[in-house]
């Protein structure tokens, strides 16, 4: 399921969460920083969209908001300067700021990276905006809002930061505990919630009212779910029994767990990946080790397919590894 970005097109599929919109605006009406957690799939991303655009166009905030998207970002350092990019789109101090000792190669590239965040956001002619951050990996985050923490705290912005449940533990690590005021744990949709968005979504009225219930009833609240099931039955000759039966993910959760369930889910999504491919090991928080283990995990229970991938370097072929959508 892709992220819905509010756009026209997308405005007919958007389900309103407005309690989870209300908690948002609540913990920044009071100067808190916001963490939303919640289930992978569990609607995270869309939420800050329609968030960002509700304040756009509502001017809830005079001063503005930005989105900035992690998932590409392999370093706090690149995140920093990603951040400091985002909050000066014509460039023009991000340029002044590398231009300065303050981008020494002496000194530690994260404070480095800190500084020229700093001197960007100290140039800030209005108000200073929202900042939204998502898709950033926990391990990253806490680099930024822990390890840093006080650093960030001088920055005097307001942050609401999207994150894995599965994740808590390491995203609010003493000292980024202290980092975020207001916790919000995504609210999953009800039954009658995901009826209506199999209903949005399915324009031609390929599943029937049976199976949209037996859909509800089964992906507890999650909407990426809930579509994933959506698919496999329109795609099956017994669309109950496909549902019944579930998607593969859940199919590998029961059978080995929730780690293997989380590495393909991330196969599912990103598509082939291996045990040393690091944005894999950077978006599930893994070392190599632990990744080769979960690997062979779903390798011995007959869920992936391996093939040897070129490289162009010197060496052996590289192992991919891709999700079987059904076993036999």
């Amino acid at each position: 399921m892709r992220p819905l970005r509010m756009t026209p097109a997308d405005e007919d599929l958007y389900v309103q969460r407005s309690h989870d919109l209300a908690q948002i605006e609540a913990g920044l009406s009071y100067g808190f920083n916001v963490i939303v957690l919640g289930e992978r799939g569990g609607g995270k991303t869309t939420l800050l969209n329609v968030f960002e655009r509700r304040v756009m166009e509502e001017e809830l905030a005079s001063f503005g908001i930005v989105l900035v998207s992690g998932g590409a970002m392999s370093s706090a350092t690149e995140t920093l300067d990603g951040i400091a990019r985002a909050l000066d789109p014509s460039g023009t101090r991000v340029a002044r700021a590398q231009a300065q000792v303050l981008s020494s190669p002496a000194s530690d590239p994260l404070i480095a990276a800190y500084e020229r965040l700093a001197y960007v956001v100290s140039g800030l002619r209005e108000s200073k905006p929202i900042m939204l951050l998502d898709h950033l990996s926990a391990p990253l985050c806490w680099e930024l809002f822990g390890r840093l923490r006080d650093e960030m705290w001088t920055l005097d912005l307001r942050w609401v930061l999207a994150g894995d449940l599965d994740d808590q533990a390491h995203l609010l690590a003493p000292p980024a505990d202290a980092f975020f005021e207001h916790t919000i744990y995504l609210t999953p949709f009800d039954r009658q919630e995901i009826v209506e968005l199999l209903t949005r979504r399915d324009h031609d009225g390929q599943i029937d009212d049976d199976v949209r219930r037996l859909i509800a009833e089964r992906c507890e609240g999650n909407p990426s779910r809930a579509l994933a099931l959506a698919r496999r039955a329109v795609l099956a000759e017994d669309s109950l029994a496909a549902v019944l039966r579930g998607t593969v993910v859940e199919q590998i959760e029961r059978e080995l767990g929730r780690p293997a369930a989380r590495l393909a889910d991330d196969l599912a999504r990103n598509g082939p990946a291996g045990p040393s491919d690091p944005d894999l090991l950077r978006r599930l928080g893994w070392s190599r080790p632990r990744a080769y283990q979960v690997f062979e995990q779903l390798e011995r229970a007959g869920h992936v397919e391996i093939s040897a991938e070129r490289t162009g370097q010197p060496g052996r072929p590289r192992n991919t590894y891709r999700l079987r959508e059904e076993r036999a």
